[in-house]
């Protein structure tokens, strides 16, 4: 029997993500995205289930033609939207970081 209080992980946490994607990735345009149930996250109390996102962003600069992929995701079903927000804003960050290794520069 589903206790009263059971909710679909994805169902809850896929909007958040989404908003993270919209309002965390600045400098960033996301091209396509995917909510992913990771097996194992190695976290500082060892291995540990995910739920995150897959997504790849290209810099803002109109002749960059290559997306980057990143992977970001929380370690609890219960997530909050700020432990999503901070998930892909550091997500963002290192994409941000990867595209102006590789590209030279983009606008923030």
């Amino acid at each position: 029997m589903l206790d009263k209080d059971c909710f679909n992980v994805q169902e809850r946490l896929e909007p958040m993500f989404e908003e993270a994607l919209r309002t965390q990735t600045l400098g960033l345009r996301i091209v396509c995205w995917s909510f992913m149930t990771i097996p194992t996250v190695q976290t500082e109390l060892g291995m540990r289930p995910g739920f995150g996102v897959y997504y790849q962003a290209k810099g803002m600069l109109l002749d960059q033609s290559d997306a980057q992929a990143q992977l970001s995701a929380v370690t609890t079903p219960f997530a909050t939207q700020e432990m999503v927000n901070e998930a892909i804003a550091e997500g963002a960050a290192q994409l941000r970081e990867n595209l102006i290794q590789s590209n030279g520069r983009i606008q923030k």
